[in-house]
């Protein structure tokens, strides 16, 4: 399987995370090219611990921890405990769920982020 570079574009002072790493950029545009797989975010596509208030929000903070940590047992056991109670509170988010799980089981842990952002976004809507 060959992976394709990808290319980035980082905004003055933006916030990125790889592998670990949490990268703020100078004052001025740059761009990077990661030839390799690795565990990327953009600080902007993150919410903190602290904005993680609701079900759904605390739902994507962990896919967020899963996506970027080698080592996530805890969060996986963490998620399933929210998702069962998410199940009995908000009965209309089984397809998210679904679609989370199923990502997650691909190993797709940037796919189940953001079936887990739709389901946030969800929960906004029925609130």
């Amino acid at each position: 399987m060959t992976i394709m570079p990808l290319r980035l574009t980082i905004m003055p002072f933006e916030t990125i995370y790889i592998n670990g790493a949490i990268i703020v950029n100078g004052s001025s545009k740059a761009d990077i090219v990661l030839k390799n797989q690795c565990r990327m975010l953009r600080g902007s596509e993150m919410i903190s611990e602290e904005e993680a208030r609701t079900p759904c929000k605390r739902i994507v903070y962990l896919l967020q921890q899963i996506h970027l940590k080698e080592d996530h047992s805890e969060e996986l056991r963490e998620l399933s405990s929210c998702i069962l109670e998410l199940l009995v509170h908000l009965p209309g988010s089984n397809k998210y769920i679904n679609n989370i799980q199923n990502s997650l089981d691909e190993k797709k842990t940037h796919a189940a982020l953001k079936h887990g952002k739709a389901l946030a976004t969800y929960e906004a809507q029925v609130s």
